[in-house]
């Protein structure tokens, strides 16, 4: 029998042939589509960021953007959960939600009165059957090692946390304003991003995958408090801060109130001619003898103090009041300068007024960070003026009774051999000790061992 080919016929080996190659191209296709496949060629992790997508005078948007993640069977104080990690981001450690990645951004702002954040738009999808963890809370124990009296810090978690039945979402706002305050002069805000929501009643998880916010603030609000004559280095606000093409641009210079903030006058620039640097360490009443100038000036400046009228004492730009004890010898004209001199000290406050209780710690002026000694000059005025005078009480006892030829002072003196780090409480908790640091003591000598380990007085 003869062949004849017909058209758009195909022969009945090559047929064969592309079959049996259509069967191979799925067998081969359904094995690259595999979930083993997918694994094998899956790609690069990638880690979470956060993208800014405005920012201006009025507002500031971000974008965050979740990475890879993974849920890890853990086990905590014998019981099972799972573990939410997710690539560049760290964990939180509240006690009042559970456990849950977290990525915060530092931006900088006008003002940092009445800043607040709303979420825009949210990508987000919900598991079922997961069991979060606690966070770890970390505790300070004390053991005793070779009879010698220890601290640990001890990692611990509660495995019936305050929100194990509740059945609501937790957190309940997955993006928040942290900490604000200044940087060099820019004000600046932190915002957190936590893109988990958990119900712990149902054990269901929402898992944000993109979280879009919006940060505002009080228009026009004074900043005056948190401006300084040092501009912020750029270096560092192009490290820190995520708007910092923004801040260089200027969209995000505070409204200073020219007539709060205004410098006050320097010493150069005020008419008067200075004499002598006195440091003050600590407060208290201080003393210059005409003598203890003398060993310092020169003939021709000690010629001049001798109408002290226009003898003046200045702490930046402001004048401290002093008094002239008049002679008591013929040689000097007058006897000693007296007045009340104080260290450099913080009375800063915590954002919307509210006292900071480690005022004296966080200090607002920023030479409290480097030293506690405070800068007085001894100023001669121009010719017709007269420097400020402490207003004087007589303190003369009425009937008679004789001045007091002496009085008693207490001092308390310590030495700092102990720091202790691990001490709960504020920052500015103070740390060192004298002798050995205070453990478990027994109720009969406990008055007696307080007084014994009681932290330096300053």
């Amino acid at each position: 029998m003869r062949y004849i080919p017909q058209p758009h016929a195909l022969p009945r080996w090559l047929v064969s042939i592309l079959l049996a190659g259509g069967l191979m191209s799925c067998f081969v296709r359904a094995i690259w589509h595999s979930p083993n496949a997918q694994a094998a060629q899956a790609p690069a992790s990638t880690a979470a960021h956060i993208d800014v997508i405005r920012s201006d005078a009025q507002t500031v948007e971000l974008e965050f953007h979740l990475g890879s993640y993974s849920l890890t069977d853990v086990e905590s104080a014998g019981a099972p959960y799972q573990q939410l990690l997710a690539e560049g981001m760290a964990q939180t450690a509240a006690a009042d939600f559970p456990q849950a990645p977290t990525l915060g951004a530092m931006i900088g702002i006008p003002t940092t009165a009445g800043v607040r954040v709303e979420v825009m738009d949210a990508d987000v999808v919900e598991l079922t059957g997961i069991r979060l963890p606690p966070a770890p809370q970390y505790v300070v124990e004390s053991s005793a090692l070779g009879g010698a009296p220890a601290a640990n810090l001890v990692e611990k978690f509660d495995i019936q946390p305050a929100w194990a039945g509740n059945d609501d979402w937790l957190p309940n706002a997955v993006v928040t304003v942290g900490q604000t305050g200044a940087l060099a002069g820019q004000p600046v805000a932190q915002i957190q991003f936590t893109p988990v929501q958990y119900n712990p009643a149902r054990q269901r998880l929402k898992l944000y995958s993109r979280i879009r916010a919006r940060i505002t603030w009080t228009q026009n609000a004074s900043t005056s408090q948190v401006i300084t004559s040092r501009p912020a280095p750029a270096t560092v606000l192009d490290t820190v801060l995520a708007n910092q093409a923004a801040v260089r641009a200027g969209y995000m210079t505070p409204p200073i109130n020219a007539a709060a903030v205004a410098a006050p006058p320097t010493l150069a620039a005020l008419a008067y001619e200075k004499l002598a640097k006195v440091s003050v360490a600590a407060d208290g009443l201080y003393k210059i003898t005409y003598d203890d100038l003398k060993a310092k000036l020169s003939a021709a400046d000690m010629a001049k103090l001798q109408d002290p009228t226009r003898l003046a004492l200045y702490n930046h730009s402001s004048q401290a009041a002093i008094e002239i004890q008049p002679a008591t010898v013929v040689t000097a004209p007058w006897d000693a300068i007296l007045f009340y001199g104080a260290q450099i000290r913080d009375n800063s406050k915590l954002p919307g007024g509210q006292p900071d209780p480690c005022g004296d710690f966080n200090a607002a002026r920023p030479d409290h960070w480097y030293t506690e000694t405070n800068v007085y000059w001894l100023v001669l005025l121009p010719a017709g003026d007269a420097g400020l005078r402490m207003n004087t009480v007589d303190g003369t006892p009425n009937g008679g009774a004789p001045p007091a030829a002496a009085f008693r002072e207490v001092r308390h003196f310590e030495v700092d051999e102990f720091y202790w780090q691990t001490l709960p409480g504020q920052n500015c908790e103070d740390r060192w000790f004298w002798g050995q640091r205070p453990s478990n003591i027994d109720d009969a000598n406990a008055g007696i061992e307080k007084a014994r380990f009681c932290p330096r007085l300053e």
